[in-house]
């Protein structure tokens, strides 16, 4: 039972619940709670069930999110296991709470899997001492990793990666995972920093949704025009690719290069993996960064440039590696 009025109700596996430790459910309690606070109140005798392990194959078992309830197995020592239980929760109080179905199809998926993406980030920080530590998780970090992966794949591979809410229905897997996981949060997040800066507010994307949560279908265009006041067609040209997202803003810790170029390395990787089946010439380019004074040096003789020389600015002040890479 949560500990506030209008709160959710957890409801635990005798099976499983000894293995719980009091760190883990200090953090169940902790992202239920988040996700309780960003929605809002109206969450009375809605049940959540944390499910045993498969007796037999010892394997997570997921027994179903909807607008009623919520059931699933926690694989309490991993990364994936939070992610996957912070985002069942998400889903699961969205849909409890807003019926306008058009939020689940093309091409309006970005809003909505964008939405899901941030605040499972943010979420992040609730996750248990030990989980973050053995996979160095920071929510600012993570959103700095997502930017990252957003500028440098959209600008190596704009023929696969310069989307638009148009294609959604259309895209292969991988452009999944870059639209929805990667570029639409940091939409969302770009959004939803404005608007701080300008109220002081949070959760005004969310809230805005909320508050229109009966109406059988929201008018995405007009939402995201009424919240930033006219100011929707530059949001449309970042989701159109016609238009670079700026430097995010995040409090990120000093950077670790070998760790960026790792991160863009493995997505790259994905990419060969996903393109060899179908092109087997596809070449799989692996990031790696120059010497510094070799890259001077042939910067200077080419005067080569990613972008404006503003941009270019803004992100090697937000990432002198990523802003390196881009360069090179």
């Amino acid at each position: 039972n949560m500990d506030k009025e209008g709160f959710p109700r957890l409801y635990v596996d005798p099976d499983y619940e000894r293995e719980l430790t009091s760190e883990v459910k200090a953090s169940i309690i902790d992202i239920i709670n988040f996700y309780s606070n960003a929605f809002g109140e109206g969450f009375e005798g809605y049940p959540i069930v944390l499910l045993r392990k498969h007796p037999l194959t010892n394997e997570r078992i997921v027994g179903g999110v909807s607008g009623e309830c919520a059931a699933l197995t926690l694989d309490s020592e991993t990364q994936y296991g939070w992610d996957i239980f912070s985002s069942t929760l998400y889903h699961g109080f969205f849909d409890s709470k807003v019926r306008a179905r058009n939020l689940h199809y093309s091409p309006n998926l970005w809003l909505y899997k964008g939405l899901a993406t941030y605040y499972k980030v943010l979420s992040m920080d609730s996750y248990p001492d030990i989980v973050k530590q053995q996979n160095e998780i920071d929510s600012n970090d993570t959103f700095k990793s997502l930017y990252n992966r957003y500028l440098y794949f959209r600008i190596k591979e704009p023929p696969l990666f310069k989307i638009s809410p148009a294609n959604e229905a259309s895209l292969m897997g991988l452009q999944k995972e870059y639209y929805f996981y990667t570029e639409a949060p940091i939409v969302v997040k770009t959004i939803e920093d404005r608007l701080y800066q300008k109220s002081g507010g949070k959760d005004n994307l969310l809230r805005f949704i909320l508050n229109h949560s009966m109406e059988k279908e929201l008018k995405v265009g007009r939402t995201i025009y009424t919240l930033i006041e006219g100011n929707e067609a530059e949001i449309r040209e970042y989701l159109s690719g016609e238009k670079l997202i700026p430097p995010i803003n995040v409090s990120a810790a000093d950077e670790n290069p070998a760790k960026i170029i790792w991160e863009l390395d493995n997505f790259e990787k994905m990419i060969y993996n996903s393109m060899v089946s179908v092109k087997p010439e596809y070449p799989y380019d692996k990031v790696h960064l120059l010497r510094a004074d070799k890259l001077k040096e042939e910067l200077d003789k080419r005067s080569v440039m990613f972008a404006s020389s503003d941009f270019e600015e803004e992100a090697k002040e937000f990432s002198p590696t990523l802003y390196a890479l881009l360069k090179q």
